[in-house]
Order: C-alpha cells, then sequence, then structure tokens
C-alpha cells in the first residue's frame, strides 16, 4: 500500500473513531473488530510478499543490467568483483547446462582475459565438435552475439526462447534466479529460428545484494 493510501486510511479511521464515541458499547467492539479486520487484511503477509517480489524483481533486474554493460564493453576486471567467491563463474553455450562446463574462479577472469588462451568450452551443437577458442573469440559468439542492452524483452526465471536442446538451469544452479534477454529474430527469412538469448544467473548472498555465478547462451539447436 503506498504512502497515500496509508494516510487516507488512517484519516479515515480517526473519522470513524469519532463517530464511534457517541455509539454504545455494542457497537463500538463491533467497528473495532471491522477496522482490525481490514488493517490486517491490508497488512497481511500476501501483501507484502508481493510488494517484496516486486522489489526483488525490479533490484535483480537493475544489477542484471548493469552487468551487461560490463559484459558489452569487456571490462572483465570490474564483472569479476561480483563473481561468486567460490563458487566462480560458469559458462554454457548452450542452453542445457554440461556438469563438464567450464568455471572460472573470480580471481582468474581478468587474468584469463589478458592472457587470451585457447579453451575448449564444450561442443558445438549438431557436430558435436569441440568448441576451441579463446575467451575473446568466445565472448563474440556465444555471450555477447547480440546487442543485448537494447533487447525487447527481458524476463526473470523464465524461459522465452528455447530449442531442442533441455533447459536445466534451476536444477544445475538450485536456489538461484537468473535473467534472460531475448531477441525474437532478426532476419525475417529464418521465421524466427534465428532467436538469441543471454541469460544471467544469479544467487542471494548473505548480506544485500547478488552474487553473477554462470552466463549462458542460448539459439536454436538441431
Amino acid at each position: 500500500m503506498g504512502t497515500y493510501a496509508l494516510l487516507k486510511k488512517s484519516v479515515m479511521l480517526l473519522v470513524v473513531s469519532a463517530v464511534a464515541s457517541h455509539l454504545t458499547r455494542k457497537h463500538q467492539a463491533f467497528i473495532l473488530h471491522l477496522l482490525i479486520s481490514v488493517t490486517l487484511i491490508s497488512c497481511s503477509p500476501v501483501s507484502l510478499e508481493v510488494t517484496n517480489l516486486r522489489s526483488t524483481r525490479a533490484e535483480i533486474v537493475g544489477f542484471a543490467n548493469k552487468l551487461i554493460l560490463l559484459i558489452r564493453d569487456r571490462k572483465l576486471d570490474k564483472l569479476a568483483k561480483y563473481v561468486h567467491p567460490t563458487k566462480g563463474l560458469s559458462f554454457s553455450p548452450y542452453g542445457h547446462v554440461s556438469v563438464n562446463r567450464v568455471i572460472v574462479k573470480e580471481g582468474e577472469l581478468a587474468k584469463i582475459w589478458r592472457s587470451n588462451p585457447v579453451i575448449i568450452w564444450g561442443n558445438y551443437d549438431g557436430s558435436g565438435q569441440p568448441i576451441k577458442m579463446s575467451i575473446v573469440d568466445y565472448f563474440k559468439t556465444f555471450v555477447y552475439a547480440a546487442d543485448y542492452t537494447s533487447a525487447p524483452l527481458i524476463a526473470i526465471n523464465k524461459r522465452l526462447g528455447q530449442g531442442n536442446s533441455y533447459s536445466n538451469i534451476q536444477e544445475v544452479f538450485p536456489n538461484s534466479i537468473f535473467v534472460e534477454y531475448h531477441f525474437k529474430g532478426f532476419e525475417p527469412k529464418f521465421q524466427g529460428m534465428d532467436w538469441r538469448n543471454l541469460i544471467l544467473v544469479f544467487e542471494k548472498r548473505q548480506d544485500k545484494g547478488w552474487w553473477l555465478i554462470a552466463i549462458i547462451n542460448d539459439q536454436w539447436t538441431i
């Protein structure tokens, strides 16, 4: 309930109380019971839960947008500050996250970016051939493959685009929350089969805020 609504209710309670002072005790008791019921409904756990949910959604999207800018600008040193200190940062080239995925520790992210070694990031969909490339090339191909700062659709804990592969994000990362940036497609001739997603997976910190635990690319798979 907003500040104005609470103020309005407070005024109403004062007015009713003034009127009730001239009523019999029986009527006063009835009015008091009614007012308490209204107040409890307005401040019920369900109402507070909805308010907290909206606040959390706004918080997590704002945080994700901040990290998207760091990813776009390749500021891996700053991005590393938000990586989980013990779980590190998982990378997945597709929506189905492999148990053998690449996991980079918080302290190694900027170092790997600077040294730029060739890494096997998984396997290509269809051919099954290993995805062998540097982290710089991987970011171009499987992380920031589109301008996600202008993505037309953003969802929280909801898949907007999914190919034939099974999405197991919440199984691999239980108790997490993910933000998905989605493009429905780019070329009309592909009839939407060239859709693209970037998914950031977060875990709640013990204090305030979130840790980044995974960056997942997703696209149409065979």
